[in-house]
């Protein structure tokens, strides 16, 4: 008896493939844009909490002689203070740019100009997402924050 044999071969078929690949592929648009944001934000606390270290130090500057540090940069701050006042200062953003830093005679100002690296609006709990506002310390405390 002559027997026939399949000759079908196993394994997934071209739809099956598409179908993978377009459920990979709307996993990713939702994905990534999501991950963008977070990255962004991540980058904007960070800055945040350097700010926050920095006045920290300028704070304790301050106790000692009476007035902020009157330096014309934050390189010179940092030189100023550090590691007198404290161990390590950051001078870079969380975008890796320098802070901006102005200090008066009773009152200072730290500010970083965010993604953009512009000096442009300040930021507010409003507008928390649009990473490319301004963040802005003065005499310690947030005028222009996300939260």
């Amino acid at each position: 008896m002559l027997k026939l044999t399949d000759t079908r071969k196993e394994g997934f078929t071209i739809i099956e493939l598409l179908i993978v690949l377009l459920i990979i592929s709307i996993i990713a648009a939702i994905a990534i844009p999501n991950f963008m944001a977070a990255l962004q934000r991540s980058r904007q606390r960070r800055s945040m909490n350097d700010m926050r270290t920095l006045s920290t130090a300028v704070e304790t500057y301050k106790i000692d002689f009476s007035r902020p540090p009157q330096n014309p940069n934050i390189l010179s701050l940092v030189n100023t203070l550090q590691p007198i006042y404290v161990k390590v200062l950051p001078k870079l953003d969380g975008w890796q740019r320098e802070f901006n830093y102005i200090g008066g005679v009773e009152v200072y100002t730290l500010e970083t100009y965010g993604k953009d690296g512009i000096d442009g609006g300040n930021i507010s709990p409003a507008t928390k997402d649009d990473f490319d506002l301004d963040i802005v310390l003065v005499d310690g405390f947030f005028t222009a924050a996300p939260s």
